[in-house]
């Protein structure tokens, strides 16, 4: 049970280092070209917001 545990601990630390890089570049990236995200982020919701749509339309 202890192993089992330590890795649990050791994954969860993994993932919080590579989150933690992840958010960094992103928050980098997202200052940098705010026009540009803006831009991808609209496409990007609108594409959800059609696909939505779609779903419903088949029920």
């Amino acid at each position: 049970m202890t192993k089992s545990t330590m890795k649990m601990i050791k994954g969860l630390g993994v993932g919080m280092a590579i989150g933690g890089a992840a958010g960094m570049v992103g928050y980098a990236y997202l200052h940098s070209n705010k026009k540009k995200v803006r831009k991808s982020v609209n496409k990007a919701l609108k594409s959800v917001n059609e696909l939505t749509d779609n779903v419903s339309a088949m029920l």
